[in-house]
C-alpha cells in the first residue's frame, strides 16, 4: 500500500510538473530586421517592441488618423461700371461632393480713387448655415492724385461644406476690376 501511494504521489507530482513546464512563455527572443521593405511576422505573448531612433536614422512615422487633403488656388475677377458699387462672383468656388472646403489665406485687390478701399464678403455654408466673412482692404491715401492699387488679406480659417457654392461679393463706392484669392486645401470626409 505504502508503495502504490509513493508511486501515486510520484505520478502525480509528474503530471503537475509537466504540465506547468509545457505552457510556460518562451524566453524574449531579439529580433532584428535589416534592409527588408516587407516583413511578415507573427506576434505572440505581447512582447515589449523597441524601436531604434536615432538623430543620424531617424524612424518615419505618419498619422494614420489624418485624411488626406487637397491643396487648392483660386482666383477670379469680376468687373463693375464706374458708377457701380461693387460686383458679384456668384459661384465663385463649387465645394466637391465628399470634400470640405477649408479657406487658410484671402487676398483681395483693385484699383481706386484716393481715400477709398475695397471690400469683399465671402459667403460660405457650414452644418446648414449660411454665413459671411468679411476682408477689406487698405485705404489709398488721399494725397495720392490719381487712383492706384490697393490690396488686403489675412491668413484665416474658413470651412465650408461638401456639394456647397463659395460666393463672394464686392463692395466700393467706385466701379472697377476687382480680384480675389483663395488658398487652402479640400479634406475628405
Amino acid at each position: 500500500m505504502k508503495v502504490n501511494n509513493v508511486l501515486r504521489g510520484i505520478a502525480i507530482g509528474a503530471s503537475v510538473f509537466v504540465s506547468a513546464s509545457s505552457y510556460a512563455a518562451p524566453a524574449p527572443t531579439r529580433v532584428e530586421v535589416i534592409n527588408t521593405p516587407n516583413v511578415n511576422a507573427t506576434i505572440v505573448n505581447t512582447p515589449s517592441v523597441e524601436i531604434a531612433n536615432s538623430p543620424r536614422n531617424p524612424v518615419s512615422v505618419a498619422d494614420v488618423t489624418k485624411k488626406p487633403i487637397e491643396k487648392i488656388q483660386v482666383g477670379s475677377s469680376c468687373s463693375s461700371p464706374p458708377s457701380g458699387s461693387g460686383c458679384d462672383m456668384v459661384p465663385f468656388y463649387e465645394v466637391p461632393a465628399g470634400k470640405r472646403l477649408v479657406i487658410e489665406d484671402v487676398s483681395i485687390s483693385s484699383v481706386v480713387k484716393p481715400g477709398r478701399a475695397i471690400f469683399a464678403r465671402i459667403r460660405t455654408h457650414v452644418n446648414g448655415d449660411q454665413n459671411e466673412h468679411y476682408f477689406g482692404s487698405d485705404v489709398l491715401p488721399a494725397g495720392y492724385q490719381n487712383p492706384a492699387p490697393v490690396s488686403g488679406g489675412r491668413q484665416t480659417r474658413i470651412y465650408a461644406d461638401p456639394s456647397t457654392n463659395v460666393d463672394v461679393f464686392f463692395t466700393t463706392p467706385d466701379g472697377g476690376v476687382f480680384y480675389l484669392t483663395i488658398n487652402g486645401y479640400l479634406e475628405t470626409i
